[in-house]
């Protein structure tokens, strides 16, 4: 039974269950039209005297809720306009809370969820969290240099405790669906096969309890966080933010955590009214611009099905690794039987590793190494979307060159080292390198060729993003590239 409808939301109910999706033709970014409508919709929901479960989802593959976009963010010209969008967020979530004391609420996450999105999920009684590679939660917040509005700096910290809030607001993590449900950010985390039995497992159980609020955290774990010293030790951690916006983050952070909600609240209303649009940010926010304008040209590109990976190194084992988590079928090419013996060893490691972070179950990542193919010769080459060559200069060289004649000619080829002769092969558009960080780091730089084309740096750009990793484009390559420019 169809509910509440509206351009881009629908509120429908069967057998005393609501489910609100979320369906917006802008991909589901927060904006001042959808916060009505959901107003709208929540009016409906608190209104109906049967409803036992509030289901939140989205109807749209790859994303459940994030934003609000850059262009929205900047349209927020004055104090007024801030400080209603911010106080319109807030009392949205202040109405799904009051919803909750008789319909319990759930947030159903399957695809990105981020910013608002989260925010919108904490203000849910449960989190359920669909475990895809395109589903990752977290807060990218100062990155995109922007500020939280709409409840992020109160509720995040009281959810996974103040050390995981910051970790997360301040560094712009993102985080896989079963490391969420580890870190206590969701309260279930399933495959998608069983996502619908499991779904409505929940759901009936939510109807045979009583209802109760929820604890958000145990009461000795918020009374160690409170202690002085304790507070004073995370502080330590994060004081050497750079950002202004960060500093101005933090401070408002610990003001939700030591003060009440509604004393956070305001603070972060009144931080947000001041700076969200603070001019040390600009470079962030139009970078941010630049990257909502790629999604919406090349958004729609899909995870390669097929990876191969030349050499079964260091790098090459970790590239194979992080195309697996991906969701990606990988080939590896390795010819000396030695190097093929520890990449094999390598491979198996990182994917516990991946099981640790929440990438993978262990079933999974068992099904993942037995069915990726090591071998002495290029077999599945010819077919792969996406080539990763490694090893030494030399050898890339000589096997981009070669695989540059024999590849499928939609192949993007990528090497770990930038020449100036990957220019000279059949076709170079398709070419380009990345660079790694140091240690555990996320970071990946992408260096394109002058010749490079500009959907074969979005390709890759996408596919990197999808695998948990945060790229940047070179600034430093040959012909300056301006993919992310301003």
């Amino acid at each position: 039974m169809m509910l509440y409808e509206a351009d881009r939301l629908r509120l429908e109910a069967v057998d005393r269950v609501a489910t609100l999706w979320l369906d917006s033709s802008d991909g589901n970014t927060v904006s001042r039209p959808l916060l009505r409508e959901l107003d709208g919709a929540m009016n409906v929901a608190a209104g109906h005297p049967n409803l036992e479960v509030l289901v939140i989802r989205s109807g749209r593959a790859g994303v459940f809720l994030v934003g609000p976009s850059t262009a929205d963010y900047e349209a927020l010209g004055d104090t007024e306009l801030r400080r209603d969008f911010s106080f319109a967020g807030q009392r949205l979530h202040d109405r799904i809370r009051q919803i909750s004391r008789r319909t319990r609420t759930a947030a159903l996450i399957e695809g990105a969820c981020r910013n608002a999105g989260l925010e919108l999920a904490l203000a849910c009684d449960f989190r359920l969290a669909i475990a895809r590679p395109e589903t990752q939660i977290g807060c990218d917040y100062l990155e995109r240099g922007r500020l939280p509005c709409h409840g992020a700096a109160v509720r995040l910290p009281r959810q996974i405790g103040l050390h995981n809030a910051l970790d997360m607001l301040m560094h712009s993590r993102d985080i896989p669906a079963r490391a969420a449900k580890q870190l206590g950010l969701v309260d279930h985390a399933f495959g998608p096969r069983p996502a619908k039995t499991e779904l409505w497992w929940f759901i009936a159980d939510l109807q045979a309890r009583a209802p109760r609020r929820t604890v958000r955290r145990r009461f000795l774990s918020r009374v160690r966080e409170h202690r002085w010293l304790f507070r004073q030790t995370v502080i330590s951690k994060f004081e050497n933010i750079d950002s202004a916006q960060g500093k101005v983050l933090l401070n408002t952070v610990m003001q939700g955590w030591c003060k009440s909600q509604a004393e956070g609240f305001a603070a972060e209303r009144t931080a947000f009214v001041r700076d969200c649009l603070h001019p040390d940010s600009a470079a962030l926010r139009a970078r941010s611009r630049r990257h909502e304008q790629l999604t919406a040209q090349f958004g729609d590109i899909c995870s390669p099905r097929l990876v191969a990976v030349a050499g079964a190194g260091e790098t090459g084992s970790k590239l194979a690794a992080i195309a697996l988590r991906g969701g990606c079928d990988v080939a590896i090419w390795e010819p000396d039987t030695i190097q093929r013996f520890e990449g094999k060893r390598r491979l198996e490691r990182l994917l516990r590793q991946a099981v640790d972070d929440g990438w993978l179950n262990a079933i999974e990542a068992g099904q993942k190494r037995d069915a990726t193919h090591v071998s002495k010769h290029d077999v599945g080459f010819d077919a792969a979307e996406l080539i990763l060559l490694t090893g030494s200069g030399d050898t890339q060289q000589r096997d981009l060159t070669r695989l540059d004649a024999c590849s499928d000619e939609n192949a993007v080829l990528v090497t770990i080292n930038f020449s100036p002769a990957m220019q000279d092969l059949r076709r170079p558009r398709r070419i380009v390198s990345l660079r790694f960080a140091g240690g555990d780091s996320r970071d990946v730089e992408i260096v394109p060729t002058s010749l490079t084309a500009e959907a074969t740096t979005a390709k890759l750009y996408f596919w990197l993003t999808r695998c948990g990793l945060r790229p940047k484009l070179s600034a430093t390559s040959a012909a300056e590239p301006a993919l992310f420019a301003a």
